[in-house]
């Protein structure tokens, strides 16, 4: 007698069973609120001027000053041109880095800083922008929000070591792969960068700090930026909600022009934070990083790829 498999679609899977205590709900919520919804991935097709001017510009505020906006958002935008031109990060990644060494020595050289320092910080953030500016949100979250992390241990420019292990990590697919190249790159990067002076702290302490971020970057760092992104819809609808009922708003507001709205205030406590702790807790970083990712958070909810919605789960009968 021919037996023929039965093939479950994953249309018609049973539904998981719901969580019944406090604690379970606690959990549900917030993975549900930390994952992406259909308009809320912030992916792009390949990596994006836009995102790749504002990121290294920001970056470039927090670890060089204002003259330092110059070197990351240019070498970013030449390095992610160069990726986009040829397919290759390596490449793109090498002229990220040669730009922004020869940027960081110009900034170094107008604001009177030591030149070898100024090229090498600005070669490290060419070439780490570069990387971060992937048209996929999880490279640029797990990089960017890994630093914060970094902080905690590591004050100087050397906590962008974190950040570098976190985004190389994040581009393995398993997730043991992402812990260990992320703490791989992350501890050979602070440890290098703490031997030749760039943290103020010994070299086993950064090696730990950013080995540690760039361990947990991948997994932390999308995760923290999609509740924010999640927030700017929420926050979105809720403006739309006050202005239909105070006569502001006529009518519902169109999906893409609301979430560009939401992403405003949710994108700048996001950003404000990341700001305040990536500049040693300056309060100018609060400012203008907030600014600056609100801007960029707003063309993502605006511009980014759709998700393909998620196929819903049966009812049990």
């Amino acid at each position: 007698m021919l037996i023929t498999p039965t093939v479950t679609s994953s249309l018609t899977a049973p539904c998981p069973e719901p969580p019944r205590n406090p604690v379970e709900k606690a959990v549900a919520w917030m993975d549900d609120y930390t994952s992406a919804r259909e308009s809320t991935a912030g992916n792009f097709k390949s990596a994006n001027y836009f995102q790749a001017f504002f990121q290294g510009g920001t970056e470039g505020f927090y670890l060089m000053g204002p003259a330092g906006v110059v070197a990351g958002a240019g070498s970013a935008l030449t390095g992610s041109f160069v990726q986009n031109k040829t397919g290759s990060q390596v490449l793109g990644v090498i002229c990220g880095t040669a730009v922004g060494a020869a940027l960081g020595t110009a900034v170094g050289a107008m604001s009177g800083q030591p030149l070898v320092n100024a090229g090498v910080l600005g070669g490290l953030l060419g070439g780490f922008q570069t990387i971060r500016s992937d048209g996929r949100s999880e490279i640029r979250d797990a990089g960017g929000n890994a630093t914060m992390i970094s902080a905690f241990f590591i004050d100087g420019p050397a906590k962008v070591a974190g950040g570098i292990g976190a985004a190389a990590g994040a581009r393995c697919e398993k997730g043991w792969q992402r812990a260990l190249i992320g703490a791989g790159v992350g501890a050979a990067t602070g440890a290098g960068l703490a031997a030749i002076g760039f943290a103020p702290t010994t070299v086993p302490m950064a090696a730990l700090g950013a080995g540690l971020a760039g361990a947990v970057g991948p997994f932390f760092g999308p995760r923290f930026s999609q509740f924010f992104r999640n927030l700017a819809e929420d926050s979105g609808k809720g403006m739309e909600w006050v202005g239909i009922r105070t006569g502001l708003a006529r009518g519902p507001i169109d999906e893409k022009y609301r979430n560009a709205m939401g992403a405003v205030p949710a994108a700048f406590i996001k950003e404000g934070l990341r700001g305040f702790m990536y500049s040693d807790g300056g309060l100018s970083g609060f400012v203008i990083g907030g600014a600056m990712e609100s801007v960029q958070q707003a063309h993502i909810m605006f511009f980014s790829d759709k998700e393909q919605k998620k196929e819903e789960c049966a009812l049990p009968k």
